[in-house]
């Protein structure tokens, strides 16, 4: 296979934005490991009392993932984050103003590994005074598994599907673990007014659904168009 390195003499800014995402890739896939992995042997040297400390503060703070997290304007405003949305880049394209006083529960798509949890959204969704929003990653890790593109076919080729993917590495553009500079546009649509309802039936929750699913529909096919995306394609519900 032929490796297609990344040229040297490339501005500081590109630079800055690769490393952005190289240290969030490494957050999602190995930062819990190595922090757990370090808690572990502060617990088994001499400083195990600092381990026992940390452990107790873990029990004492249990309840703040599902009441709002600890949100701190200074990470927020690191410039870091800039870098990692002008890596690709990212779009927010909004096609209706959002009333502030109202709280809001956005359904992310096409897929993703991001897990929710019932309490933290309800937190959000009942703060008064409105501005707050949870976002889901509708479908989880089973709908995103189920996505395997060029798996059929080498299944007839070879007998079997191999995991593969399709990146890049941070000297390289042929195989990594990085994402390619591709852009990202992320489309929002009209909100669906809910009447809170503390006990739904099926019947409830399915004509909410059906609303969703045809609100999903018609964001996408107006907005298609717009992102190279050919007339002959449509949403696909599994």
């Amino acid at each position: 296979m032929k490796i297609e390195f990344a040229p040297l003499h490339v501005p500081l800014r590109r630079r800055l934005q690769t490393a952005a995402v190289v240290q969030w890739v490494f957050s999602f896939l190995a930062l819990a490991q190595v922090c757990l992995a370090l808690f572990v042997l502060l617990c088994v040297s001499d400083w195990w009392i600092l381990g026992a400390l940390y452990a107790g503060w873990l029990y004492l703070d249990r309840d703040t993932p599902s009441s709002g997290g600890r949100r701190s304007h200074w990470v927020r405003s690191w410039r870091m984050w800039t870098y990692f949305r002008d890596y690709f880049p990212i779009t927010l394209i909004k096609t209706v103003d959002l009333d502030p006083r109202h709280n809001y529960l956005f359904g992310f798509h096409p897929h993703g590994l991001v897990s929710s949890e019932k309490a933290s959204a309800s937190y959000l969704l009942s703060r008064p005074g409105g501005g707050h929003a949870a976002v889901i990653a509708v479908g989880g890790a089973p709908e995103s598994l189920d996505a395997r593109p060029g798996a059929d076919r080498l299944q007839r080729i070879m007998g079997v599907a191999m995991p593969l993917f399709h990146a890049r590495g941070v000297f390289q553009y042929s195989f990594g673990l990085l994402p390619y500079r591709k852009p990202i546009h992320t489309v929002v649509g009209h909100p669906i007014p809910v009447t809170q309802n503390p006990s739904p039936n099926k019947d409830d929750i399915d004509a909410l659904h059906s609303l969703y699913m045809k609100g999903l529909t018609q964001l996408f096919e107006e907005n298609k168009k717009n992102y190279g995306i050919p007339e002959d394609k449509h949403l696909d519900f599994i």
